[in-house]
């Protein structure tokens, strides 16, 4: 029994922090969509999904966390890779002067799984 307690209060913590990636997996981009396949709370498995557009902007080609940033206006080639146990976004980004850059953004920051749903948590 305390193996089950002790899921179950890792996956609410996870819940409770962002941290995403400690309870999803197959995790994808689709234009500034990110999918993912979450574990619910009575282990049900939830096909979720979220918009990243609205919550990240690019600023002068570096990516931050910010309300209604429509990072999608200026970036290309945006990609979703984990390292290390998180989940980052990877995007070439376009400067204030027109040039390129690369920038990276943590998602698990602030992207939790909320009972099998993705959701932005400050």
């Amino acid at each position: 029994m305390l193996g089950g307690a002790f899921t179950l209060l890792l996956l609410n913590s996870a819940w409770a922090r962002g941290e995403f990636t400690k309870s999803c997996w197959d995790i994808d981009l689709l234009g500034t969509s990110l999918f993912a396949d979450c574990r619910e709370r009575d282990g049900g498995v939830a096909n979720a999904g979220i918009s990243l557009n609205n919550r990240i902007a690019n600023d002068d080609g570096q990516l931050h966390w910010r309300n209604n940033g429509g990072y999608g206006g200026s970036t290309q080639n945006c990609e979703v890779e984990q390292d290390s146990g998180k989940t980052f976004l990877h995007c070439d980004t376009r400067k204030s002067d027109g040039t390129w850059t690369s920038s990276s953004l943590n998602l698990d920051d602030h992207i939790a799984n909320i009972d099998g749903s993705l959701r932005y948590q400050d």
